[in-house]
């Protein structure tokens, strides 16, 4: 099966940098890829009864911290892929849900997300976001470990 358009989420992370990599490949093995690569951040929130607040002053350094993440895959994309199309996007939200509105908008038709390993009790309470993005995705997603 041949991939077209392919979406590489990216945290900067090992894992991440190993989807990178494999993305791309897949990508350039197919002749005609196209990648998408998505960092998706939260600015911390404070949480007072019913009311959310974004913490102060935190979301300049959130969002540069997250401009860092993507420069990275830029980085990378540019010093080994030099004839690749590749698209960057930052989303500021929910990780897993991120993912998933990017996919839609790009029309991917691969998702490749790096594993984080989370298990037992830790991916219970919190859950693990490849395994949501896994779940809910309505194309085929490559899971790497």
């Amino acid at each position: 099966m041949s991939f077209s358009k392919i979406l590489i989420a990216y945290d900067g992370s090992d894992l991440s940098n190993k989807a990178l990599r494999k993305g791309i490949a897949i990508a350039n093995a197919s002749g005609h890829g196209k990648v998408d690569v998505v960092h998706v951040f939260q600015v911390p929130v404070l949480i007072l009864g019913e009311g959310v607040l974004p913490l102060p002053n935190k979301e300049a350094e959130v969002y540069e911290k997250a401009q860092a993440v993507i420069d990275e895959a830029k980085s990378v994309v540019a010093s080994t892929y030099h004839t690749l199309v590749t698209n960057f996007h930052l989303k500021q939200g929910e990780q897993s849900e991120g993912i998933l509105e990017q996919a839609t908008e790009c029309g991917s038709d691969l998702i490749i997300i790096g594993n984080r390993g989370a298990t037992g009790l830790r991916e219970f309470m919190l859950g693990s976001v490849s395994h949501h993005v896994a779940q809910h995705s309505k194309v085929p997603v490559l899971i790497i470990k």
